[in-house]
């Protein structure tokens, strides 16, 4: 009987024992739950600014903390880099100078606070940032994969009465349009255009908004255009002038089926 006790004591003892060690690695694994604290921190595949970026993190962002790296200073700013997991199971590196054990979420864009330039200009939350304004393939394939189209249609400068090109490049989610000025022999970025949602977009755009949630967020359209097949384009400009620069939303059957951004050709 006593030998029987004893035993039990021994199984109640390692079953104590494990429970310690699960609840330990538990608090361990919260412990190391940490957020990015400002917008387009860059996670990279390796702990090096030469490394090429994996996607953008946005502020607020929660991950999982992996490993820490070496100690390094960028921009005057001395900290490790951190090897982290995020929410979608992507794993990468990134600057631990902009990471924070807390995260206080901010107050959400509302219709009064919408800036219009800002969403031009960074309209992805959670991708690769745009490219710059020129036309480089090879650095576009390095950034976004090998394209699943590129299109090339010419078109006639009125100005000079040149032949300029237009050049689309399509990805699944999302197309570039460079406008090449064969006067200048350059490429300038005109369009972005947003096709699914397969990425996100500032202040919760998305595909399938009605036309009056849209007219909710922005107002009454700078231009309204009617397609054929009854889609109809609200278009809204950065300025009065209307030189170009600003946001469409392509409509059909009252829902957003297509989201362009523009530029200008300064």
């Amino acid at each position: 009987m006593y030998k029987m006790e004893n035993e039990m004591e021994k199984i109640l003892f390692i079953v104590l024992i494990i429970s310690v060690v699960l609840l330990s690695c538990r608090e361990n694994i919260q412990e190391k739950i940490i957020f990015s604290n400002v917008d387009y921190l860059r996670l990279r595949y390796e702990p090096s600014l030469d490394s090429d970026i994996i996607r953008l993190l946005m502020k607020g962002e929660e991950l999982q903390i992996l490993e820490i790296g070496k100690e390094v200073t960028i921009d005057n700013i001395k900290s490790n880099w951190v090897k982290v997991r995020t929410k979608e199971q992507q794993i990468g590196w990134c600057f631990g100078a902009y990471l924070s054990k807390k995260y206080r979420e901010e107050e959400k864009n509302t219709v009064e606070n919408i800036n219009l330039e800002d969403l031009c200009n960074h309209p992805f939350v959670d991708y690769k940032m745009l490219p710059e304004q020129n036309y480089d393939l090879n650095i576009i394939k390095k950034e976004y994969g090998e394209p699943k189209q590129i299109k090339t249609r010419e078109i006639r400068n009125m100005h000079n009465d040149s032949i300029d090109k237009i050049i689309r490049i399509d990805y699944n989610s999302f197309y570039f349009e460079y406008y090449y000025i064969t006067l200048y022999d350059e490429y300038f970025l005109t369009t972005i255009g947003i096709i699914n949602n397969d990425i996100k977009l500032r202040y919760g755009l998305k595909i399938g908004l009605s036309s009056i949630k849209i007219k909710v967020f922005f107002g009454k359209p700078n231009y309204i255009h009617e397609y054929k097949d009854g889609s109809i384009q609200y278009s809204y400009s950065l300025n009065p002038e209307n030189d170009g620069k600003g946001v469409s939303f392509i409509f059909h059957e009252d829902k957003v089926k297509r989201i362009i951004f523009s530029n200008n050709l300064d």
